[in-house]
């Protein structure tokens, strides 16, 4: 982590926490809360990648008493409610298509009973929010893949009925007269409203985009709705079954978009409403009139608050922070978590224990971090105030700060020029910044967690060193899920961030969630959009190799004479792993069309013959069909000022047989990315050209300053050295995308891009236009791996037929025995304060 200095700690997304009140370590994402109708317990539900749980905390002193671990496929998701007289406790069971229900001791300790099946025709319902009518009788469940509500007779347990609404709904809330079901849907900004009468759907609202939670005043007058994805709350008036009003809760007008509004609690008079922005870290104190709202202050939490209650008894607001504090490093070998089992037991042949095991989360970036609740006394208007400033100071940097250059350097002020002309952006798969650099002497790495070193990687190695190292460099995201949104928009909303979880669960179906995280589904995409949006509204031109589009053709490959492969219309692969391809020839795929219209801007603007994610495709062949493209932009003086190359093979298939080797899968992606380097470095666009890479998440591997740290390189002729300069300076993705769009004259895509000190230090004013030429590997590119191979059996069983459809921590540790050896102990987590790292960005 970059770093905790007097209370405050510093994110690696380069803000700053400071969280209010009293903290309470909680499992692994907790995404909801609810208070005991007594007030004595608060129920949590913690809904991450790894172990899931319910946990109790009593509210007298603010103590964890309970703790019930749900290890995949078993879940506990969003979810929660108690009955009216506090004895009984109901908790979706998301993937599970499930409820699970409880009895309530005295003491508040749940026990567990018969759970509520959902299962209809054999449907995923995927259960989310919950609510009782205020009898007590009737539980009403959003499914959330059926776009339905389930009716449930809670003496029975017997579903009633399944109620059509709209789409993707998150959660529901009766009217505290029992007559009407409002249910938020998430996927189409409405809000449905049912009648108790006839179980059917009478009305539909529309609101704000992503409404999640709802609260109804005191009265049942007004419907308060969190909209995720528009950084508002929606006020509906009951009686009119319309919104009447919205209250915004960016920090300043006209902020980009992704505050995410994801929680909300309003005090018992109806008068003051508490919203937990997910995106900035906060509780937005908002002053209630009706169908008007005006903003009192803001109140710091911990990372990604997702829901508050408050406690009127006792003048307390319980805030659950689904990141806490952030991850840290991921390097020491110790298992001092108490909700987590034992490591497995490894076998020296499988890789690990002969099936997927559900609890190997060693330091596994996607499920080490531990969420936290904040109990905060509700502060006047003073200590409100102070709050308010913090706030000010944790989400934004001055404009000192993000201006901070000469005139001369090449990456301009908003408005400004820069010689630089032309941008290649460069994705890659997954890899910590140690796994590959750290070998790299002076910067602060760790060579005892290097994999892939200079004899793997010379090119990324010769290319770091004389370009620059940035060793305070950090991906924003947990996992490829979320990280090619932060790669593309510096942001993942509200679903990817919940819904990546459940898909990244381990076990053959996880947690029975579909991954649609990379355009697949317009639910997922960021509110502010993408840098090919940003591309477009500035008119500029851009072209996509890879990134956020699926290829699809119903017509097999076939083989081609090598001398005929430009006569190809599709992908051409020299080398398909699976399919044998005899000398002097090469597999031509048949023309591939985009799946799907939700990412509309990428139409026309990719490249059918580049092959997307197939690590049976080589990285050297993507490289090939970018070349040739590329020599028609240079014959043709129309180079796209904006291009995005996805070379994934780093990701690796582990030692899966018959496959490339994990060495030669890396050797091969940088061997690619020199010959990029190569070509544009020996063409006219050299001296005008700025190519920026990174991974788009560090998933796979350890690091020893954090689990987010990754590799990326910044090459160009203006950032040319003689020498080896080192960076010390606090990065991000989002940081990395800002120093694009000031190149390119492009609009912030979120507030972190908009708050992000861009890279200008990686600049120097002179331009060094010595041309850079490929190294070789020091390793073949093309070794196999064999079936004797470590983790050969278990990597086989796996399924790579796209990015992380697999159980990663499980990948992490095969290529970690595989590479260092049986007997190289595999890194851990580590309990230790976080190491702090330079932060120069001041």
């Amino acid at each position: 982590m970059p770093g905790t200095k007097n209370g405050a700690t510093r994110l690696v997304d380069t803000w700053t926490i400071t969280p209010a009140g009293q903290q309470t370590v909680l499992g692994d994402l907790p995404l909801n809360a609810v208070l005991a109708p007594d007030g004595k317990h608060l129920l949590v539900s913690n809904g991450g990648a790894g172990i899931q749980s319910l946990q109790v905390i009593s509210t007298s002193n603010h103590t964890l008493v309970q703790t019930i671990p749900y290890i995949s496929p078993h879940s506990v998701f969003v979810g929660l409610a108690y009955s009216p007289d506090g004895k009984i406790a109901y908790a979706s069971g998301g993937g599970e298509n499930i409820v699970h229900t409880y009895t309530v001791s005295a003491d508040g300790h749940l026990h567990e009973e018969a759970a509520i099946s959902l299962q209809e025709h054999h449907l995923n319902n995927f259960p989310t929010g919950l609510s009782l009518s205020p009898d007590g009788k009737r539980l009403y469940v959003a499914d959330n893949l059926a776009h339905t509500m389930a009716i449930v007779d809670t003496a029975s347990k017997k579903v009633l009925k399944h109620v059509t609404i709209g789409l993707y709904p998150y959660t529901t809330l009766a009217s505290k007269d029992g007559k009407l079901i409002y249910a938020s849907n998430w996927g189409d900004a409405t809000i449905s409203v049912v009648s108790t009468k006839t179980n059917d759907e009478i009305a539909s609202i529309p609101v704000g985009q992503h409404p999640t939670a709802m609260v109804l005043s005191p009265h049942d007058d007004y419907l308060y709705v969190a909209a995720a994805n528009s950084d508002a709350i929606s006020i509906i008036d009951t009686d009119e079954q319309r919104e009447v009003g919205r209250i915004s809760v960016s920090p300043r007008p006209h902020a980009p978009l992704s505050s995410s509004p994801q929680g909300l609690a309003l005090s018992p008079n109806g008068k003051t409403l508490y919203v937990v922005d997910a995106g900035n870290n906060e509780v937005v104190v908002i002053n209630l009139q009706g169908d008007k709202g005006q903003i009192q202050g803001r109140i710091p939490t911990a990372w990604y608050p997702t829901s508050v209650n408050v406690d009127a008894a006792n003048s307390t607001l319980y805030v659950t922070n689904g990141k806490g504090i952030g991850a840290g490093p991921n390097d020491k070998r110790l298992y001092a978590d108490p909700v987590r089992v034992k490591p497995p037991i490894v076998d020296a042949v499988s890789g690990y224990n002969n099936h997927y095991c559900n609890c190997a989360f060693n330091g596994f970036t996607g499920s080490m971090i531990n969420g936290t609740l904040s109990t905060i006394e509700i502060p006047k208007a003073e200590r409100l105030k102070l709050y308010t400033d913090q706030v000010s100071r944790n989400d934004g940097k001055p404009a000192a700060v993000l201006n901070e250059r000469d005139a001369n350097n090449p990456i301009p002020r908003p408005g400004g020029t820069s010689p630089i002309k032309h941008v290649i952006y460069v994705i890659k798969e997954n890899r910590t910044y140690d796994q590959v650099l750290g070998d790299e002497k002076p910067a602060n790495g760790d060579a005892q967690l290097t994999l892939f070193p200079q004899k793997i990687t010379p090119n990324i190695h010769t290319l770091a060193r004389r370009f620059g190292v940035f060793d305070n460099f950090y991906a924003d995201a947990e996992v490829s899920a979320d990280g090619h949104n932060w790669i593309n928009s510096a942001n993942a909303n509200d679903y990817i961030e919940k819904m990546w979880p459940q898909n990244y669960s381990p076990g053959i179906n996880g947690r029975h969630r579909p991954a649609d995280f990379s355009g697949d589904n317009a639910i997922g995409l960021s509110p502010g959009g993408y840098i090919w949006d940003a591309a477009a509204e500035a008119h500029i031109t851009y072209r996509d190799y890879g990134e956020f589009y699926q290829l699809h053709t119903k017509e097999p490959p076939h083989l081609l004479p090598a001398a005929q492969a430009a006569s190809c219309k599709g992908p051409v692969a020299h080398t398909y792993l699976g399919e044998h391809i005899p000398p002097g020839q090469v597999l031509c795929f048949a023309p591939m069309q985009v799946t799907g219209e939700v990412v509309p801007r990428l139409l026309n603007h990719y490249d059918p013959r580049y092959k997307p994610f197939d690590l049976n495709f080589m990285d050297a062949d993507r490289v090939k069909e970018w070349k040739r493209e590329f020599a028609q932009f240079v014959a043709h003086n129309n180079l796209p000022q904006l291009e995005l190359v996805w070379l994934p093979n780093d990701h690796t298939e582990g030692t899966r047989a018959g496959k490339l080797t994990p060495q030669a899968y890396v050797a091969d992606n940088d061997y690619a990315l020199g010959q990029m380097v190569d070509a544009v470095s020996h063409s006219k666009y050299w001296a005008s050209t700025a190519i920026f890479v990174t991974e788009d998440d560090s998933q796979n591997g350890p690091d020893h300053v954090d689990a987010h740290r990754t590799e990326s390189l910044v090459i160009s002729p203006y950032t040319a050295r003689r020498q080896v300069h080192v960076d010390h300076t606090l990065y991000d993705t989002a940081a990395m995308l800002r120093t694009i769009e000031l190149i390119l004259g492009l609009r912030p895509l979120s507030q972190y891009d908009a708050n992000a000190v861009p890279m200008w230090r990686a600049f120097t004013s002179h331009a060094n236009t010595t041309p850079y030429t490929v190294r070789r590997e020091d390793i073949s590119t093309t070794a196999t791996n064999s079936r004797t191979a470590y983790g050969a059996a278990a990597s086989e069983r796996m399924d790579f037929s796209m990015e992380d459809n697999i159980p990663m921590d499980q990948l992490n540790q095969i290529l970690w025995y595989a590479i260092k050896g049986i007997h190289t102990p595999y890194p851990g987590i580590r309990q230790a304060s976080p190491v702090t790292a330079p932060d120069n960005d001041g």
